[in-house]
């Protein structure tokens, strides 16, 4: 459990991740036999598993923030504004950017 611990930083994930490496030893027994030694592959595939869920979960954090909220979770916002925002995340980041500079710069209130 320790190098799962240590890879993931999280006591329930490294759990999870071992839980997962002995459903799939269970899973292929011929291959945890054929295995030289056995609980060094249970080891390799606990970290495997770990090393998966935490790419997935990166990616995930890096979607997530690339959808934009929907306009029910933006109380109080105008609909021209909600227009505004959504006309300025199709134009690229650089352009984007200096426009949200721009209406900031302007004085005028943000909703």
């Amino acid at each position: 459990m320790v190098p799962a611990y240590a890879l993931t930083g999280d006591l329930p994930e490294a759990q999870d991740a071992i839980q997962e490496a002995f459903v799939r030893a269970v899973a292929r027994p011929a291959k945890v036999l054929d295995a030289d030694n056995p609980e060094a592959w249970l080891r390799t595939v606990a970290l495997n598993v770990a090393r998966s869920r935490f790419r997935r979960r990166v990616r995930m954090d890096t979607l997530l923030r690339r959808v934009p909220a929907s306009p029910r979770a933006l109380p109080g916002i105008s609909s021209s504004r909600l227009e505004v925002i959504a006309a300025m995340r199709k134009l690229p980041a650089v352009q984007a950017a200096v426009n949200v500079r721009g209406v900031a710069a302007s004085g005028r209130p943000c909703h």
